[in-house]
């Protein structure tokens, strides 16, 4: 890549997550050591990636059409922007040596790991977010820190790091616990006998809810139905209570 960063002016510090936390509840951290140019190098590659105009590209090079929205190049620290291939500045790191089926390979440390990879894994983690642990509700106020990886030049490819990631995070995720944040209702239900159990099943395996306690009435409403009526306390989510009024009414009715 022509003219590289002078290691003897470090460039500014970018933000390694996909979402800044300033004005965002997720985010990515790279919580592992990486050479100084890693950031911004990074940086450029991921806008590069989600710029739609940046697709064009002649094999594997970009293409060299300019951007006229793109600052000025100042000095060593945004040749980044210019070059037409971003790709990690570190070496790799050999760490272990493997040998199976395939043959002998080397694996290598993640300080030095090829950019589409570690975006893809980035992709995998963000679309966890939005796909949700429970109901297919958007997880809010999540930080995953990518803390290692370990990949091979020869077998390691992009999809395979996102298959991994999607079992990965729903392991994390169960172990996670969580919990589902919507507004919730109470209710108070008068009931014939007869119709408490079906209630109940309504409440628990339809509605999602809770039942506080079950009460004998006593009459309240009419002297003759003393001990004929029961009052279920019950608390459901507001979006299973709409209309709730309307279907007790149907399914008690005959009663």
């Amino acid at each position: 890549m022509p003219n590289l960063p002078d290691p003897s002016h470090p460039p500014p510090k970018v933000s390694t997550s996909i979402d800044n936390p300033e004005s965002n509840t997720n985010c990515i951290e790279l919580g592992f050591t990486r050479n100084q140019r890693f950031d911004q190098y990074y940086h450029e590659f991921k806008k590069r990636k989600q710029d739609p105009r940046k697709k064009r590209k002649k094999g594997y090079a970009w293409s060299d059409e300019p951007d006229d929205d793109l600052p000025p190049q100042t000095g060593p620290i945004n040749n980044a922007i210019s070059a037409k291939m971003v790709f990690n500045p570190n070496a790799p790191e050999e760490i272990e040596t493997i040998e199976d089926d395939y043959g002998e390979d080397s694996i290598y440390s993640v300080s030095s790991i090829p950019y589409e990879i570690l975006w893809m894994v980035e992709k995998t983690i963000e679309s966890s977010f939005l796909r949700g642990a429970v109901l297919g509700s958007p997880m809010m106020n999540m930080k995953v820190r990518i803390l290692d990886l370990r990949y091979s030049i020869r077998r390691s490819n992009p999809m395979i790091f996102q298959m991994t990631g999607v079992d990965l995070m729903k392991e994390i995720v169960q172990m996670a616990e969580s919990q589902i944040l919507e507004p919730v209702m109470d209710f108070e239900i008068s009931s014939p006998n007869e119709m408490v159990q079906t209630i109940l099943n309504d409440i628990i395996t339809t509605r999602r809810g809770r039942v506080g306690e079950i009460l004998k009435e006593g009459g309240r409403f009419n002297k003759e139905d003393e001990g004929q009526r029961s009052l279920v306390y019950a608390v459901m989510p507001l979006e299973s209570s709409i209309g709730y009024a309307t279907f007790l009414r149907t399914l008690t009715k005959v009663f």
